[in-house]
């Protein structure tokens, strides 16, 4: 699970996938995630399986959602 997994939300939705699919489908990428050599591992992979119920659950309820919030930090540029 990645944050290129996220895109993916939504559209699955649209074709009738349920939130228990969507995390059905996440917790695999999860699993998947603890066997990428020098990968970034579970915990990561973890967050965005999160994050990709939470639009699934905000998608299904009409609520505003987004994939990921703006960046936070500045970029030294003036």
């Amino acid at each position: 699970m990645s944050p290129r997994c996220l895109i993916h939300v939504v559209p699955a939705m649209k074709a009738g996938a349920t939130v228990e699919e969507v995390f059905e489908a996440s917790a695999v990428g999860v699993i998947a995630a603890g066997f990428v050599a020098n990968g970034k591992g579970i915990p990561y992979a973890f967050e965005y399986a999160v994050k990709a119920v939470e639009i699934a659950q905000k998608y299904q309820a009409g609520e505003d959602w987004e994939y990921l919030p703006e960046p936070k930090f500045d970029h030294g540029i003036h």
